[in-house]
C-alpha cells in the first residue's frame, strides 16, 4: 500500500496518478478532502484510492491516521509530497508565524509520518 501526502495537488496528485496506473492500493492525504477525493474520483468509486483529510502539521491526527493505516495494510510506500510555501518569502519579509507554517508543513510533517513508520532495511543495516 501507498500512502502519499499532498494529494490533492501538483506533484502529490501526479504520484497518486501514477501509482493508481500501476495497480498499486493508494491512500492519500490533504488538507482539503475534496481536492484529495477529486485526484483520482473513478479510482475512489473503485475502491483502489482512499482519500483522506489530514493537515500533517496536527501531530496527533498524522499520528493516528498512519498508525490506524499500518495496522491494518502496512505501508510499503510512503511519499511526502505536502509542502507550502508563503506569498511574502523573501528572507527580508518573512515573519516568524510564516517560517514557522514552512517548517512545520515542509519538514516536521515529514519528519513525523517517516520517524513512525519508516522500517529498517535489513539489507543495508539500518
Amino acid at each position: 500500500m501507498a500512502l502519499v501526502s499532498g494529494a490533492g495537488s501538483g506533484i502529490g496528485a501526479g504520484i497518486v496518478r501514477r501509482f493508481l496506473d500501476a495497480g498499486a492500493r493508494v491512500h492519500g492525504v490533504g488538507r482539503r478532502l475534496d481536492a484529495v477525493r477529486s485526484t483520482a474520483p473513478d479510482a475512489v468509486t473503485g475502491g483502489t484510492y482512499v482519500p483522506h483529510s489530514l493537515d500533517v502539521t496536527d501531530p496527533v491526527a498524522t499520528q493516528a491516521l498512519t498508525g490506524e493505516l499500518a495496522r491494518e495494510d502496512p505501508i510499503d510506500i510512503l511519499v511526502c509530497a505536502a509542502g507550502t510555501n508563503v506569498t511574502r518569502r523573501r528572507f527580508h519579509q518573512l515573519t516568524e508565524e510564516s517560517f514557522d507554517e514552512l517548517v512545520r508543513t515542509n519538514l516536521t510533517g515529514i519528519f513525523r509520518a517517516h520517524s513512525r513508520h519508516s522500517r529498517p532495511d535489513p539489507r543495508t543495516g539500518g
